[in-house]
C-alpha cells in the first residue's frame, strides 16, 4: 500500500464534524467529536492517546469519513475538552464505564461499530474488550503503546494516590512527530496535558499489567500500525506479539513517519482502515 509521507497538521476545514455530549459514568459529560460518513457502511470508536484528545485524531478522522465511516472520538476523562481536574481520573474501572457509556451510545446508531486506539488508547481499548468483552466488529490500534520503546521504559512512573497533576508525562511531546504538526499543533495546544496526577500514571500501569497477554488472548478481528520510525512503541517486540495473537483475523501494516501516525501518514492509515473495516465481518445484531 502506498502513500504520499507527509505532515497533515489537522488544522483545515473539519468536514462533517460534530460536538457532542455523553453522560459518562456519575453522570460525567464527556466531550465527543463525531465525523459522520453521508452514507456510513461501518462507525469506528477511535480513542486518542495519553497527553492528546480527539481533535488530533482529525486528520484521518476527516479521511474516514469521506470514505464512508463515520468517526466517533471521545475526549477521555480529564482530558481534551472535559471538565476539571485535567490529567487525572478516578479509577481504571471509571475509565472503562466511561467506554461503555460511549459504546451504548453510539452503537444504537445502527452500522457495525469497530473500537480503535492510538498510542496509548491502544491499551485502554484492549483492557476494555478483554475486561468488559463487549461485541465489536474488530479492533485496530495505530502506533500502540503496548511494548514501549526501551528509552520510554526507562524512564520510572510516579504513581499513588494523589489526584493532583504534577508530574511530567512519560511520552514527551517531541515524540510524535516533527515539523508543521509538532511546531504548529502539537506544542501550542493548550489542550495537550503538560502533567498527569499519580493516581493517573498508577490507571496506566494496571492497564499496562500484562496487556500484551490480553491482547494475544483476543479472538476480535485486529489489524496493528505501526509507525517506521516510532520512537514511543518498540516495533520489533510488537511484531513478534502480533505473531502470537489468537484473533480470528488479523493484519500487520506499517506506515512511514514517527508515532504520530495520524499526521505523518493519515491517507495511509485511513486507507488501511477503510480496507479493513470493509471487509470485517459483520458483528451479530443483538
Amino acid at each position: 500500500m502506498t502513500a504520499p509521507q507527509g505532515h497533515h497538521t489537522g488544522t483545515g476545514p473539519s468536514h462533517s464534524c460534530e460536538t457532542e455530549t455523553v453522560p459518562g459514568a456519575t453522570g460525567y459529560p464527556l466531550t465527543v467529536r463525531v465525523w459522520r460518513a453521508a452514507h456510513p457502511v461501518a462507525s469506528v470508536v477511535m480513542l486518542h492517546g495519553l497527553i492528546s484528545h480527539s481533535q488530533w485524531l482529525a486528520p484521518v478522522a476527516e479521511c474516514l469519513s469521506d470514505d464512508g465511516i463515520t468517526t466517533v472520538c471521545p475526549d477521555r476523562r480529564g482530558s481534551g475538552a472535559n471538565p476539571a481536574p485535567r490529567g487525572d481520573a478516578p479509577s481504571g474501572a471509571v475509565l472503562l464505564d466511561d467506554l461503555d457509556h460511549i459504546v451504548d451510545r453510539y452503537a444504537s446508531e445502527g452500522s457495525d461499530l469497530h473500537l480503535a486506539g492510538f498510542c496509548w488508547g491502544a491499551a485502554y481499548a484492549v483492557n476494555y474488550l478483554a475486561l468488559r468483552g463487549r461485541p465489536v466488529s474488530s479492533l485496530a490500534i495505530l502506533a500502540p503503546a503496548i511494548v514501549p520503546a526501551p528509552s520510554v521504559r526507562e524512564h520510572s512512573m510516579i504513581a499513588g494516590r494523589s489526584g493532583d497533576a504534577t508530574v511530567d508525562p512519560i511520552i514527551p511531546a517531541e515524540a510524535f512527530t516533527r515539523g508543521p504538526a509538532y511546531e504548529q499543533v502539537i506544542l501550542p495546544d493548550p489542550l495537550r496535558l503538560r502533567k498527569l496526577s499519580p493516581r493517573l500514571n498508577g490507571i496506566l500501569a494496571e492497564f499496562a499489567y500484562m496487556v500484551g497477554a490480553k491482547l494475544t488472548r483476543l479472538t476480535t478481528p485486529t489489524v496493528i500500525v505501526l509507525a517506521q520510525a516510532d520512537r514511543v512503541v518498540d516495533n520489533a517486540a510488537t511484531r513478534r506479539l502480533f505473531g502470537t495473537m489468537r484473533a480470528s483475523r488479523k493484519e500487520l501494516h506499517t506506515v512511514p513517519g514517527e508515532h504520530g501516525v495520524q499526521f505523518d501518514a493519515p491517507h495511509e492509515v485511513a486507507a488501511i482502515l477503510r480496507g479493513w473495516m470493509g471487509g470485517a465481518p459483520r458483528r451479530p445484531r443483538e
